[in-house]
């Protein structure tokens, strides 16, 4: 959300939290409390704290489109390729690469 957004959204609060400390809160404040929720897709309605967690949960990334998730590991194919460039030009020493070449002549 932008800075705009947030500040609509604390005004709106700030009149139906107004309204509520009042008593008198009018079917106008309902109203625009259920509009800034819908605009900033928030619940509408008040909700029990099972619902909200499936809110919460379809409210998230999908795991498959998260890419700190997807992309976490690193590229093995092109690090041992470069791994095994360096030590061919003398640029990184293994002592794993050592010992299978002492230990089966590779």
């Amino acid at each position: 959300m932008s800075y705009i957004q947030y500040l609509c959204l604390l005004c709106v609060y700030l009149a139906l939290l107004q309204a509520n400390i009042c008593g008198m809160a009018s079917n106008y404040a309902k109203h625009m409390a259920q509009l800034s929720a819908r605009i900033f897709g928030e619940v509408v309605r008040p909700t029990d704290r099972k619902s909200m967690k499936v809110v919460r949960l379809f409210a998230e990334l999908p795991y498959h489109k998260d890419t700190d998730l997807v992309e976490y590991y690193p590229r093995h194919v092109e690090l041992t390729s470069l791994m095994k460039r360096l030590r061919f030009l003398g640029l990184y020493r293994s002592v794993v690469e050592l010992f299978a070449t002492s230990l089966f002549g590779f």
